[in-house]
């Protein structure tokens, strides 16, 4: 059963700017490995032309659809459903979704056309160098991102290796445009491949109007996770050439080959950029009648009773739910428990899940973060500044 649109009062929006609270807004999710996250995108869909299903109102091991977001505070983004189960607490939280990790929310508009060679349609991709044949400059610009379910497989790689750090200008992948651009932000996403080999660190930005003299206009440190990510700098009016120079990457301990999966060059930057993709906190243990910490249950959800769960899912407001429909017609939680960001109080080893039962105060405190079970799974939360 695909998964319906979240049966409030609100509407599906195209733009996060737009929502209010109990308004909706479809994001794309694709994890083709079970136990193993995906990537997010797509943000902002229009479902009336989007060519993918929604993804099961239980979830899925490998999910490859659409999934909605509810809004239920100021900044604060929340699933619909549990999109992905059969994946442990710990494999997400060593990706960063269970605390937090940066993501570009918005849909973005490159001003680098779809690139199908380093020179079409227009404009000419560049690097210093390749790792071989297939890894070329015009893979980052492409529009496409490659992915097996435990990494993005396309992109541009180039020939040099380090272990360390680059102290010169050495690895870079440029574009050349046809007309000056005016570029403002670039997006990046991670060549996610055996763990964090490739992917980049210490990064600059760099323009030029003859493509020899550079000067740079953003230096950073880049995210490892292989969600897109947002970068912004000041504008330097129109210039014809842009590059996006590496200077280290993630992986330590042995030589590795530097490179990106995707590069977007932003004339405009988005209302809503960077945000972080997340999970709900639960309580660490069970809330008695007072809203005092209990350790068994009273059946008044979790202690301390401010969790995000108890806030934001079982008290969602009963006027922004559809006549005739109930909560679990909003956040399905009947299907599968959502993991927690909370470790329980009976000791490390476990992790706080809420839902499933029949039961929106549902609170079970006794997950291992080992453990891998389909009736179990990761409901994001997308948060950011509003």
């Amino acid at each position: 059963i695909n998964m319906p649109v979240p049966a409030t009062t609100g509407k599906l929006r195209t733009k996060i700017e737009d929502m209010q609270i109990g308004d909706y807004y479809a994001v794309k999710y694709k994890a083709l490995t079970s136990g193993q996250l995906g990537i997010f995108s797509d943000f902002g869909a229009d479902l009336a032309t989007a060519q993918a299903n929604e993804i099961p109102v239980a979830g899925s091991a490998t999910p490859n659809g659409y999934l909605y977001l509810v809004k239920v505070a100021k900044g604060l983004l929340v699933s619909s459903t549990v999109i992905q189960h059969s994946i442990s607490w710990n494999t997400l939280n060593a990706i960063g979704v269970i605390q937090g990790t940066p993501c570009v929310l918005s849909s973005i508009t490159d001003a680098v056309p779809t690139m199908t060679s380093n020179s079409t349609p227009s404009g000419i991709a560049r690097s210093d160098s390749i790792w071989s044949s297939g890894c070329d400059p015009w893979k980052a610009f492409s529009d496409s991102i490659d992915f097996n379910g435990q990494y993005t497989t396309s992109g541009w790689v180039s020939g040099t290796v380090t272990s360390g750090t680059l102290s010169t200008d050495a690895c870079w992948i440029s574009y050349e445009f046809s007309t000056p651009k005016e570029i403002k932000a670039i997006t990046l996403v991670q060549l996610g491949y055996i763990g964090v080999w490739y992917r980049c660190k210490d990064f600059s930005v760099q323009y030029s109007d003859n493509g020899t003299t550079w000067q740079t206009v953003y230096r950073g440190i880049a995210s490892p996770n292989y969600q897109k990510q947002l970068y912004t700098f000041n504008s330097v009016g129109a210039k014809k050439f842009w590059r996006f120079v590496i200077y280290s990457h993630h992986h330590t301990g042995t030589n590795a080959a530097l490179g990106i999966a995707q590069l977007e060059l932003l004339e405009q930057v988005p209302n809503i950029g960077q945000g972080i993709i997340r999970s709900l906190t639960g309580g660490v243990a069970y809330a008695d009648a007072n809203g005092n910490k209990s350790t068994t249950d009273q059946g008044y959800g979790g202690w301390p009773t401010n969790n995000e769960w108890d806030k934001y899912i079982v008290n969602f407001p009963q006027e922004l739910i559809q006549p005739g429909k109930t909560l679990d017609d909003v956040f399905h939680y009947n299907k599968v428990y959502t993991f927690t960001q909370d470790t329980s109080f009976l000791g490390n080893i476990y992790r706080t899940c809420r839902g499933n039962n029949n039961n929106v105060k549902s609170f079970l405190p006794n997950t291992d973060a080992t453990l891998i079970n389909y009736n179990r799974g990761f409901r994001p939360v997308f948060e950011y500044i509003e």
